[in-house]
């Protein structure tokens, strides 16, 4: 009853969302660095220099863009190519907005 329920729900061929989140976190090497989030927010409690806190934080972002750049693909195979291509366009260059206001204010 409950693969009738769920295969009603999602279109021929499409993975569950249980699959799309085990690819999201374990698809790319990248996401070994996710690690590095939690030890960049210690390190900013911890007090630690700049410089660590700048490598750990160096660290954990790459595969946050990572993460950011196939969270939109593939929300534009869902949403369209149009409204696809301006979440690309908008969520692209979120990391470097964020590293340029964080600079700035410091």
């Amino acid at each position: 009853m409950k693969a009738k329920l769920r295969s009603a729900f999602l279109p021929k061929g499409q993975p569950t969302y249980l699959e799309s989140f085990k690819w999201f976190l374990f698809g790319s090497w990248w996401n070994v660095l996710l690690v590095f989030i939690p030890l960049s927010f210690i390190s900013h409690f911890v007090k630690w220099n700049a410089a660590a806190r700048f490598t750990l934080s160096f660290l954990a972002i790459m595969p946050l863009a990572k993460l950011l750049g196939e969270a939109t693909d593939q929300l534009s195979i869902r949403v369209g190519q149009t409204v696809g291509a301006l979440l690309n366009a908008s969520f692209g260059n979120a990391v470097e907005v964020i590293i340029g206001i964080v600079a700035l204010i410091q």
